[in-house]
């Protein structure tokens, strides 16, 4: 038996519009059933209780409660909902000219679908509570567009306080910025070792350190460069290498705009010994 509240917001909105809510809706199902579904927009499935699998383009994902698993459109999408653990979710489905761009922010493109919600108790309320007001609201689609942006803000919240926790999120993105300072690490490449997305990163770096991933790599190879000219005889090519620059030329122009003054300049007035003379 399958039992479920629908409610359609389409009414005065445009697929040319920017992005909005489309419809939103309550299911529940005490028994197995395979389905197959293709999707015309941008659907999202949250499941609050239950177990069970999706299939969609070929890749399988495992849909315990708290997953939040997206269907792009133009895709068929196979699922099926566990005998012993029936399914209970949300559903709600996107319009608008590019849904994706803005889930994109979220680490959501077509090959990387599902999300885990932490606190999916919080999260079904506020989009009860978005539901509600849409409902019985005022009708102009202006709402739409804002509960849009406001579940995907939501949504966006909960994987900023997911598993990895903060502290040990820093202190392992600086350890690793050090250890692989040659060569240096970019900020996807930091994030894919992290195992966050590039926005958790941003956002972790500024509450902590007050300023971004790519700034902190930057001062780190500072730092860097200032301690292999003070107490190293390297020459200036091979400080450039164990910066992570591959250009003698713009690791001099960099660290003179870093410091006010050229390498050579910073280690004589410092009385170091060379090699590059």
């Amino acid at each position: 038996m399958i039992s479920q509240d629908v409610w359609i917001f389409n009414g005065n909105c445009h697929e040319t519009d920017t992005l909005h809510v489309r419809k939103l809706g309550w299911l529940r199902t005490d028994t197995t059933q395979n389905t197959f579904y293709f999707a015309e927009f941008w659907l999202a499935h949250f499941i609050l209780e239950g177990h069970g699998m999706f299939e969609i383009g070929g890749q399988k994902y495992d849909a315990p409660a708290g997953t939040l698993l997206f269907f792009p459109p133009g895709r068929r999408a196979f699922y099926y909902r566990k005998t012993n653990d029936p399914w209970s979710y949300v559903w709600f489905e996107l319009g608008g000219a590019r849904p994706e761009a803005a889930l994109a922010h979220l680490g959501i493109d077509f090959e990387h679908l599902d999300l885990v919600i932490p606190q999916r108790e919080q999260f079904e309320l506020k989009l009860r509570e978005i539901a509600h007001r849409l409902k019985h609201g005022t009708s102009s689609p202006f709402a739409t567009h804002a509960a849009a942006w406001e579940i995907l803000d939501m949504i966006d919240a909960q994987l900023f306080t997911r598993e990895t926790p903060e502290i040990p999120l820093v202190q392992n993105a600086s350890q690793l910025i050090e250890d692989l300072l040659h060569p240096i690490p970019n900020v996807t490449e930091l994030a894919e070792r992290l195992g966050v997305d590039r926005t958790t990163l941003f956002r972790v770096f500024q509450d902590h350190h007050g300023t971004s991933p790519s700034e902190y790599i930057d001062l780190s190879r500072f730092e860097r460069a200032r301690e292999l000219l003070l107490h190293t005889t390297m020459s200036m090519n091979e400080i450039t290498r164990q910066c992570g620059l591959t250009s003698q030329q713009y690791f001099s122009a960099w660290f003179h705009r870093k410091s006010g003054q050229s390498p050579r300049d910073y280690r004589k007035k410092a009385g170091a010994k060379t090699k590059d003379r």
